[in-house]
This record gives structure tokens, C-alpha cells and sequence, in this order.
């Protein structure tokens, strides 16, 4: 065999070992998470490493060690300094949530079921140094030993009953844990990011099954979307509770303002959806006199037919939708979520209707109407300057498509996806449509 296809054989092997290290890591995880604590610090450093399992599995899949063939591992892995990164990061993070010796005695875990295994299938070869940097020298024979040792271990401890009783020793365990990780994230291309971080929030959110864990994933987490989409979450979870258990917490959330404040513009018509007012709010004092201060809203007309008696039960869904939305302030939030701030809602003198009024998107011209998608895709229409560039419609799929990402990351569920629900404001520098400023 040459030289050259020798090193070819070798990095193979190599990548088989790296790929079932990663597996016993990810595995080692679940059952660190499936921990029984003590107090809510303690649950709150489970949620945290949680998150970081999530982390892992992420960045396995993305350099491909969640595959069985190493034909799709990413060829980054054959530099030997990103190679050797990840290989210490991977060895140190299954020593630290692997190997039982250490798991008990630095990190405080406690077995009540004898899970020892026997004929010395746990016990780490002589041969093999445990300082990580010298693990790359270690024989892959002895890695293969190691790592179907780990798996045996793991098939026992998931039939164990265990517990954390040392906060500080769990802290140090979950800071050693995020190091790590960290390590390996860093290696993930930055203009990729976005995208990625979109993934590990879908991810999390989704490994959450009660309320309670919510809680804590809103607590412990410093990603912002997280907080956020939890945030979004849990409100929606309290205005559900709100709407069925009358008394202050309903109060509390109220967005109702009285008939009045808002004044539509001239011309429109009473069977127009969508319209453009002026919100009337609270009189400001300047100098001696009063002024009342108008901010340009988008109004939209709730109408329906229900009896007198299901009114209330109405108004209750308009006004927690009227709270949801206005969760949505203008920020860098309202690029993903392509949701128009609410402001508040009323109720109309026509029967069966309430209006709902929104702030503009900045730089949006006030004195023209949105248009919606499905305007826009009529043959006829004369509201685009140009036709949207290959380019642009593909950026407009893109756009719509993380925003319904970002509102079911939140726990919302948009029941009226549609071209007519899609619409689009004017620049105000700009005599037609773009296509650019897409709200839903």
C-alpha cells in the first residue's frame, strides 16, 4: 500500500472511533439529563446542561458525526489542528459525564442501584493516559475498548436510580460541560449562525413538556430568541388560564381602549378589512396649551355573527391577541417575526365588531394602504414598480418562512396562512411597492 493511500486507511479508521465518541458523548448526556436533583438551583443546572446536549447534537450533525458512513463527515476534520480541537473536546466531555469514577467523586453523582460492571469493563486501560492532550496518541484498539466499555456502562446506568445532591459540584459540572461545547461551536461557520441558533431553539423548545420546564429553560438560558420564545410562550400559556379563571389576572392583561381613540382616514369604506387611522393618545401639555398627540395605526375590522351571550367569550379572544401581538415591539425580534406591533383594540358601535390597530413598520408611508400578496399576484395589478427579481421572490419565501418558524418557536399557531393575510407597505420615499416590507 503507498504512503499516501496508508494516511487515506488511517484517517478513516481515525474518523470511525471519532464518530462512535461523539454517539457515547450525546448518549452520556441523556442520562446526566434524566438526573434526579434536589432543589430548583440544581433543576435549573439540568436545564442548562439540557441545553447543551441540544448544542452537541447540533454541531455533531452539522460536521456530519451523526452518520454512519465517514464519507460525509465535513473535510474541515482532516486539518490536524481542528482534528486535534475536536478530539480533546470530545474526549474531555466523555470523561466528564462517562467515566463513573469521576462523575461520583468530583461531580457528586449518587447511585442507589449497584451498576457496577463487571470483569472490568469499565476500567480504563492501563496504557491509556488521562491527560486529554495526550489522547490522540492513545491506540485506536484501546479507544475501541474504552468507548464499547462506556456503552455497556450507559446500558446499566439507564436501569439505575441516581441523583445530584451537591449543587457545586453539579455548577462545575455544567460550567465544564458548556467549556467544551463551546469549544466545538466555535468551529461552526459564523454566517451560518442565524440559522443554526433557529435550530437549537426549535430544538430545546420541543424537548419541553410541561410548564414547569419552560420555567426553567426561560431562567437559565442566555440565548435571546430562547428568552423570547419562551417569554411569548408562557404568556400565551397565563392569558389561556386568564380567559377561563375571571379576576385580576385578566384585568392585568387587558389591551381594550375606549370607542373614539382611533379615527379612520378619509376615504374608506365600511367593508374595508384593512384601513389606515390615526391612534388619539393621551393629551400632552406644551407650554400653556394641549395638544393631542396622532400616531399613524394600521386598523383591522374583526367582524362576526355571535349572540349576545358569547360576547364576552369574543372580546376575550380579541384581547389576547391583542397582547400577543403587542409582545412584538420594533426591534431586531420584528425582522424575524414579520409581525406588526399591536397597540390595542376597541370595540366598535356596529355590532359583532371590534377593530385591532397596529404601528407602522419604520419607514413605512403613512398615507397609503397596504397591499396584500395576493394583490400583488394578479396580472393586472399597476402597485410594483418592477417584477420581483428571482432573487427577490426567493428572499421573500426565506422571509416568510423563518417568520412562521419564529411564531411557532413561540407556541402560536397562525390558523390563516394565506395570500390575503400577507401584505406589504409602500417606502415612504418610494412612489410604488418594493416587495421588501412583508408583514403579516
Amino acid at each position: 500500500m503507498s504512503h499516501r493511500a496508508s494516511d487515506a486507511a488511517s484517517l478513516a479508521i481515525s474518523t470511525v472511533t471519532l464518530i462512535e465518541l461523539f454517539k457515547v458523548c450525546l448518549k452520556a448526556f441523556g442520562f446526566v439529563c434524566r438526573v434526579k436533583v434536589t432543589s430548583r438551583s440544581m433543576q435549573e443546572l439540568v436545564s442548562q446542561i439540557n441545553i447543551e446536549r441540544h448544542r452537541l447534537a447540533i454541531w455533531g450533525r452539522r460536521w456530519g458525526l451523526s452518520t454512519r458512513s465517514p464519507r460525509d463527515i465535513d473535510h474541515d476534520l482532516g486539518i490536524g489542528d481542528i482534528r486535534q480541537i475536536v478530539q480533546n473536546s470530545l474526549t474531555s466531555i466523555e470523561m466528564a459525564v462517562c467515566d463513573l469514577e469521576i462523575i461520583q467523586s468530583k461531580y457528586g453523582l449518587s447511585i442507589a442501584t449497584a451498576t457496577r460492571p463487571v470483569n472490568g469493563a469499565d476500567i480504563i486501560p492501563g496504557d491509556f493516559n488521562l491527560d486529554p492532550t495526550h489522547h490522540s496518541a492513545a491506540s485506536r484498539q484501546t479507544w475501541k475498548i474504552r468507548i464499547e466499555g462506556r456503552q455497556r456502562m450507559l446500558e446499566k446506568m439507564n436501569t439505575a436510580s441516581y441523583s445530584f445532591n451537591d449543587e457545586e459540584k453539579l455548577s462545575q459540572l455544567a460550567k465544564t460541560i458548556s467549556w467544551h461545547v463551546q469549544r466545538l461551536w466555535d468551529l461552526l461557520l459564523t454566517h451560518m449562525m442565524p440559522g443554526i441558533e433557529r435550530q437549537l431553539v426549535s430544538e430545546v423548545l420541543a424537548s419541553v413538556t410541561t410548564e414547569s420546564e419552560l420555567r426553567l429553560v426561560r431562567s437559565v438560558t442566555e440565548i435571546p430568541s430562547l428568552r423570547q420564545h419562551t417569554d411569548n410562550d408562557l404568556a400565551a400559556r397565563d392569558l389561556v388560564r386568564s380567559a377561563t379563571e375571571p379576576g385580576a389576572s385578566t384585568r392585568r392583561y387587558t389591551m381594550r381602549h375606549r370607542y373614539g381613540t382611533v379615527k379612520t382616514r378619509i376615504p374608506a369604506r365600511d367593508d374595508d378589512p384593512l384601513v389606515m387611522a390615526d391612534f388619539l393618545q393621551a393629551d400632552l401639555i406644551i407650554g400653556k396649551g394641549q395638544k393631542q398627540q396622532r400616531t399613524p395605526v394600521l386598523l383591522e375590522w374583526r367582524r362576526g355573527e355571535w349572540p349576545n351571550e358569547f360576547a364576552p367569550q369574543k372580546e376575550a379572544r380579541v384581547n389576547n391577541l391583542a397582547v400577543m401581538l403587542s409582545r412584538i415591539k420594533s426591534g431586531p425580534e420584528a425582522d424575524s417575526y414579520r409581525v406588526l406591533e399591536c397597540l390595542g383594540y376597541f370595540e366598535d358601535v356596529r355590532p359583532n365588531t371590534f377593530g385591532i390597530f397596529y404601528r407602522l413598520p419604520s419607514g413605512a408611508d403613512p398615507t397609503e394602504c397596504p397591499v396584500s400578496l395576493n394583490e400583488l399576484l394578479m396580472e393586472d395589478n399597476d402597485h410594483l414598480a418592477r417584477i420581483p427579481s428571482l432573487d427577490a421572490r426567493i428572499k421573500l419565501a426565506r422571509c416568510l418562512a423563518i417568520s412562521l418558524h419564529e411564531l411557532h418557536s413561540s407556541g402560536w399557531l397562525h390558523k390563516q396562512i394565506c395570500s390575503q393575510n400577507i401584505v406589504f407597505f409602500k417606502s415612504g420615499s418610494s412612489a410604488k411597492f418594493t416587495g421588501d416590507r412583508v408583514y403579516r
